[in-house]
């Protein structure tokens, strides 16, 4: 069993985590840090060869060195510039129109 938590989960606590961990023989606790409920969508270049490597072998340890490392969140500026930047339209405008 592997189970993956975020520091700052405020719905599932990293201690949810340990106890689960500790009644389940073989099982193997990552837990990422500065991150919240979902580390495995906030930080996939992290969590994917986790989840891939323990699927691999799931006796085996995995290595979660990678998620000790917070995420840098954007700033508030690096959001604002983003937002203010064009968006493609996925539908086609039709010639003349």
């Amino acid at each position: 069993l592997l189970v993956i938590t975020g520091t700052y989960d405020p719905i599932t606590p990293s201690s949810n985590g340990e106890l689960v961990v500790a009644n389940f023989p073989n099982s193997q606790l990552v837990e990422f840090a500065a991150q919240g409920h979902d580390p495995a969508s906030s930080d996939p270049d992290c969590a994917n060869p986790i989840i891939t490597a323990f699927l691999q072998d799931p006796a085996a340890p995995v290595d979660a060195a990678c998620a000790a490392d917070p995420i840098e969140f954007p700033t508030r500026e690096e959001i604002e510039t983003q937002l203010a930047l064009p968006v493609a339209s996925p539908v086609a405008t039709p010639a003349g129109g």
